[in-house]
């Protein structure tokens, strides 16, 4: 996390000595079924599935259970972006530098729903041997990072975290869609 964030600031800084605007779009945990090239779905989703595979179960890494995240529908993250670059693009005047960043958000789901509903799908694919969350000790903590292929420090933000962010409800974000819809 640390190094993204001294990245953006990198580019913001580079930026303003170039004189030239900056814009951070930072999307969320995006769902919906991609239609173009890349990820197909969410990474988070991804990698919560990923590990479960890989211990047999779905833990639960977050430390309260109303953490949440940010969700944005796929339709609506590609829309924000399409109206971003149109501003751009037309010589609006919208906010840049340390003012622009674009996280797009439709709302939020709750950790423990998101690991819920995927226990249960890969319980009826017969991919796991219940279909209840568990809390994860240190040595699932070393299983889930072999299988996502990272350090143990970067598994819970590649599963879970808290994040909030009334940015875009303060600019009046209008969505297509509602973070109920991401189950």
């Amino acid at each position: 996390m640390q190094q993204g964030v001294e990245t953006n600031s990198r580019i913001i800084e580079l930026s303003e000595s170039l004189g030239v605007k900056s814009y951070i779009f930072c999307p969320c945990a995006v769902y919906g079924k991609g239609e173009g090239f890349g990820n197909k779905i969410s990474i988070q989703t991804a990698a919560i599935v990923r590990a479960a595979k890989a211990t047999g179960r779905v833990y639960n890494l977050t430390e309260r259970d109303d953490w949440a995240w940010p969700v944005c529908h796929l339709l609506d993250n590609t829309m924000l972006y399409v109206e971003i670059l149109r501003k751009i693009l037309s010589s609006d005047d919208i906010p840049h530098g340390r003012n622009g960043y674009y996280p797009p958000s439709s709302g939020r789901a709750a950790w423990k729903d998101v690991y819920a509903s995927i226990a249960t799908a890969l319980f009826k694919r017969g991919l796991l041997m219940d279909c209840a969350v568990h809390p994860a000790d240190d040595d699932i903590l070393a299983a889930m990072a072999a299988a996502l292929d990272s350090p143990k420090e970067m598994v819970a933000v590649q599963v879970g975290g808290e994040y909030v962010n009334p940015f875009l409800r303060s600019k009046g974000n209008k969505s297509n869609f509602f973070s109920a819809d991401v189950f």
